[in-house]
């Protein structure tokens, strides 16, 4: 078990947080923290970098996502969109 600490800047109103999570958790559990803590939904909630990480996912553990961009210490996006984690990958931003 390694502990993580990613930080998640809202697009909205511009706040960060600190989520500590343990690496070899899944997206969706960082997802689920991340919606928990800026009170939306999780299946509305696109993480981004470089890449939007979207329900595709989901499944994967934080430590195998190999794009580079989701390790401890990085920051990372809060994106809300219709259905943006759940069935589709356009970002349609919805408040």
């Amino acid at each position: 078990m390694t502990l993580w600490t990613i930080y998640v800047e809202s697009i909205y109103d511009k706040k960060i947080i600190e989520i500590q999570i343990d690496s070899e958790s899944t997206f969706l559990e960082l997802r689920k923290k991340v919606a928990d803590k800026i009170d939306v939904r999780w299946q509305d909630l696109i993480l981004a970098s470089k890449t939007d990480y979207d329900c595709r996912y989901n499944s994967k553990k934080l430590s195998e996502i190999d794009t580079g961009e989701i390790y401890d210490q990085c920051t990372l996006v809060a994106v809300f969109a219709v259905n943006g984690g759940s069935d589709n990958n356009s970002l349609k931003y919805n408040k």
